[in-house]
């Protein structure tokens, strides 16, 4: 679970960076961007939504990676009372 998790959250991540850091200005103009098709005459909202909603989906698989970490120590402890 943790594999999964950490290459989602790395994945989520170069997504956000690939989009954020092109010429968003020339390449808005009739290409796609994450599977939508942006014109001029598009509100720069639905963009700035997307890259929120992307950012969400972040910090669900990170908060689920930590979850995951901190929740693994305990698994490997015995239970109470299994020396005797």
């Amino acid at each position: 679970m943790k594999t999964f998790l950490l290459s989602s959250l790395l994945l989520v991540l170069a997504i956000i960076l690939i989009v954020i850091f092109q010429n968003i200005g020339n390449y808005v103009n009739g290409n796609y961007i994450l599977l939508y098709y942006y014109t001029q005459a598009d509100s720069a909202a639905s963009f700035i939504t997307i890259i929120a909603g992307l950012g969400f989906l972040a910090g669900v698989l990170t908060t689920a990676l930590a979850a995951v970490i901190i929740n693994e120590g305990r698994d490997e402890e015995a239970p109470g009372g299994a020396g005797w």
